[in-house]
Order: structure tokens, then C-alpha cells, then sequence
């Protein structure tokens, strides 16, 4: 900001001209802050501002009235600028913001080539693939997950394990000579 004072002559101090300048970048700065704002502001509560500023709100939330908009805006910009004194600075801000942060649309994954698991004749895994198996060295791959009967048959063995530990000391208390 670039602040110019000029005095004529002497004369009182209410009688000065104050002018003040902004740069390009700051206005920019400023517009893009604005149309932020405004945006915050529509997102938390769209009906309400929507009734208090229905031009804003269309500019805002409906595509076809913001390409309009802005057509109008870079065809006759002094015009525009003089019809709507605060809209078109959020059209502006609006503008230089998607210049700034270009839309780019969300990457989807490329799609995963699915092997099915084969087992040769003697019923060991064929090519691990994607989805697990064993390394050629053995033990399972990185990142491969157990069966959940896997995990079924382990918990089946602990129970029957304390069980049978469980059992054996009952056995052996009463079988204790007295």
C-alpha cells in the first residue's frame, strides 16, 4: 500500500488530501479474500443467504448463472463494475481464486487386474499375485491376511487347550490319595 499526502499551501489539517494506493496484488488479495468470505459464509447457512442476497446466492451455488455473470463481467468489465459496485468484486475474487487453484477433478484408483488364486495338483498356492500366498522362500507375503477360518480354528485350539489343562487338574484333585 502506497499512502500519498498532499498539502496545499497552509491550510488546516481537516483540508488535506489523503490519497491512498493499493497494488494490483493486493486488490487481487483482497477480492479472493472476499469471495472467500462470502462463500464461508453461503456454506453455513445457504436458505439465509440465500434470502438476504439472491444474486449472490445464484452466483454462488448455480453454475449457469456464474458463467453468465462473468461473461457479462469480461465483456463490458466498467459497466458491469458500475451495475453491481460489490458483486463484481466477488466475481473477481472468484476468478482469480480458481486461477490461483485450479479445479482439478479428484484421480480415481486405475482399476486393479483381479487373479484369481490357483493351486497346482498337489493343492499348494499358485502365483501369489495380488492377494497373498506364500513367498517363494516361505511364509506368507507382506500384507497378506489369514483366512478368517484360520483365525477360527487358532481360537478353537486355545479353548480346547485350557480345557483340557482345566480338566486334568480336576481329574487329579480328586484322585488324590487321602
Amino acid at each position: 500500500m502506497v499512502a500519498a499526502v498532499t498539502v496545499w499551501g497552509s491550510v488546516p489539517a481537516e483540508a488535506c488530501h489523503v490519497q491512498i494506493h493499493y497494488t494490483k496484488s493486493e486488490i487481487d488479495a483482497a477480492h479472493i479474500a472476499l469471495y472467500e468470505h462470502e462463500e464461508k459464509l453461503q456454506d453455513n447457512n445457504p436458505t439465509g443467504f440465500d434470502e438476504k442476497h439472491p444474486l449472490l446466492g445464484q452466483l454462488l451455488s448455480n453454475q449457469e448463472v456464474h458463467d453468465n455473470l462473468l461473461q457479462q463481467f469480461e465483456s463490458h468489465p466498467k459497466h458491469f463494475e458500475h451495475q453491481y459496485p460489490f458483486l463484481w468484486k466477488v466475481l473477481d475474487g472468484d476468478r482469480l481464486d480458481h486461477e490461483k487453484h485450479p479445479f482439478a477433478p479428484p484421480i480415481s484408483p486405475s482399476p486393479v487386474n483381479i487373479v484369481p488364486i490357483t493351486e497346482d495338483s498337489q493343492g499348494n498356492p499358485g502365483d501369489p499375485g495380488i492377494h497373498g500366498g506364500s513367498k517363494p522362500g516361505g511364509g506368507p507375503s507382506v500384507g497378506s491376511v489369514p483366512e478368517p477360518s484360520t483365525g477360527v480354528l487358532m481360537l478353537s485350539a486355545l479353548i480346547a487347550g485350557l480345557l483340557g489343562a482345566a480338566s486334568r487338574r480336576a481329574v487329579s484333585h480328586f484322585r488324590r490319595p487321602s
